[in-house]
């Protein structure tokens, strides 16, 4: 990953960051950015990313560019249960966040993503899942005899 940036001294001082990386494991991020109840992360990353913030402001920063990622896997602490296939693009503008043509097997179900995160720095989002075909059998919740369920929305 390449890291390169600049401060700028006056009246307004600017901190602006550039992340930049054509193509990174995630296994080697896992440890700082992982869900403490997952491990056994794993998939490729690629980061655009700027991050500007006007230093004499408490709330002026801002999050440009986009951060893809591609064969994610976590797997879950506790069950064993596994996310994985992960694809998708997070596109940054300002101190919003949207999740793009973002999918995910969750066991045998192929599950697509969007979401909106309207403050990074306090990350609430929401989201729509799709599945053309959802397997109960695939939700810990459902420990039932397998059905699944055709166009979920």
């Amino acid at each position: 990953m390449t890291l390169s940036g600049f401060l700028e001294e006056g009246p307004e001082p600017q901190l602006r960051l550039r992340l930049r990386s054509d193509s990174t494991q995630l296994a080697s991020w896992g440890h700082l950015i992982r869900p403490l109840s997952f491990y056994g992360v794993r998939g490729s990353s690629i980061w655009d990313i700027l991050v500007a913030k006007n230093l004499a402001v408490a709330d002026a920063w801002s999050i440009r560019g986009q951060l893809a990622v591609s064969g994610a896997e976590f797997r879950h602490k506790e069950s064993g249960r596994k996310i994985d296939r992960i694809e998708g693009t997070v596109s940054f503008l300002g101190k919003q966040a949207l999740v793009e043509n973002a999918s995910f097997m969750l066991g045998s179900s192929r599950v697509a993503l969007a979401a909106k995160i309207a403050d990074v720095a306090q990350p609430t989002a929401s989201y729509q899942l799709r599945s053309s075909e959802l397997n109960l059998m695939d939700l810990p919740t459902f420990p039932a005899k397998p059905n699944r369920i055709k166009n979920v929305t």
